[in-house]
């Protein structure tokens, strides 16, 4: 990782005159595997590797990126956005993140240390397992598909500011699709899982709770309207959350896109709900030691008693309001600038934040 954090700061260190340069570099490791009545169907591995450089000047914002990490590569695309800036609208808020006083906590639970000697053929085997194993369930299930797939991330960044960090990550996940099938009746369900790696995942427990989830819908029928309590189990309630996490940024409510607009300090919910963002929880998919801009992570209370405590903030977003960043900000990698989002958006059943 020490590679990339020198690539990093030898692009955060071409900034000219008031200029903010931010980099941030990645290397992955990808595979993926998909199996289909026992055999492997699809199978692919990659190795992307780039960098990608915001360039912030009297408040207009360039972005450009590259995978060629050449010196002229690097010289290229900070021109790059240099040049992007020049023509960009100007952002009164924009800014990057603030130098650390202190380098943020490690976050424990990020890497599987058994990763990179887990086998390509051990993989495949895994996902021809889970297919098989899920057919086996019963007679009337048959599947779509079986997909296994996992990466081993380095992430670095650094600012003209003086941030400046990098961390390992490795991530592994799978899922199974079953068709159940009596009669006239088809029903199509998934279950899927993911840890930081495949000693972790389970193809049996997938299987059987993909095909059971397939088999308790066979004979589903419309019931009539009616007002009534509701039950979510988990996988509902994490897309009933994921509706709500689009609602919860900072930009979002700025732009008039949130329900909860102006709402901060307001009640907003029932008073027994408190939902928390958290992304230094151990081991918690969402979690890193500091977020896409290289604020660090933290633990927020969104929701506490019912009251809407705080929103979800990136840099921007949170100048807006003269507040400070979440620690939300997030990418799709190198290739995408920063944008806030949750981490480990969850219920919190303590009561406590």
């Amino acid at each position: 990782m020490a590679e990339l954090l020198d690539l990093a700061q030898s692009i955060a260190e071409r900034s000219q005159g008031s200029e903010q340069v931010e980099a941030y570099v990645t290397h992955e490791r990808d595979f993926y595997v998909k199996a289909f009545e026992g055999e492997v169907e699809a199978i692919s591995s990659a190795e992307p590797r780039g960098a990608g450089v915001r360039l912030i000047s009297d408040g207009r914002v360039g972005f450009a990126y590259t995978t060629d990490l050449t010196e002229g590569g690097l010289a290229a695309v900070v021109a790059q956005a240099r040049e992007n800036a020049s023509s960009a609208t100007p952002v009164e808020a924009a800014g990057m993140a603030e130098p650390w006083t202190d380098a943020p906590e490690d976050v424990s639970g990020l890497v599987d240390e058994d990763h990179r000697r887990v086998d390509p053929d051990t993989k495949a085997a895994f996902t021809i397992e889970l297919e098989q194993a899920t057919r086996a369930i019963d007679p009337r299930i048959r599947t779509e598909e079986a997909i296994y797939s996992d990466s081993d991330t380095e992430v670095a960044i650094a600012t003209s500011a003086g941030v400046a960090g990098s961390y390992r990550r490795t991530d592994a996940w799978c899922y199974s699709v079953a068709i159940a099938e009596d009669g006239d009746d088809t029903q199509v369900a998934f279950e899927f899982d993911l840890a930081r790696g495949l000693g972790s995942l389970d193809a049996q427990t997938i299987a059987e709770r993909a095909a059971q989830r397939a088999l308790s819908i066979l004979g589903a029928k419309k019931i009539p309207s009616a007002r009534m309590p509701v039950v979510f189990d988990p996988y509902t309630s994490g897309q009933f959350l994921g509706v709500l996490a689009a609602a919860l940024t900072g930009e979002a409510v700025q732009k008039g896109r949130s329900l909860f607009a102006g709402k901060i300090g307001e009640q907003v919910a029932a008073p027994e709900l408190s939902l928390i963002d958290d992304g230094r929880v151990a081991g918690a998919p969402g979690s890193a030691p500091w977020d896409a801009e290289g604020v660090p992570t933290r633990r927020t209370a969104v929701i506490e008693g019912g009251t809407l405590g705080s929103v979800l903030y990136d840099v921007t977003s949170a100048r807006r309001e003269g507040r400070a960043s979440t620690g939300n900000a997030t990418r799709a990698g190198f290739k995408s600038g920063p944008h806030a989002a949750p981490t480990n958006l969850a219920f919190d059943s303590t009561g406590q934040s």
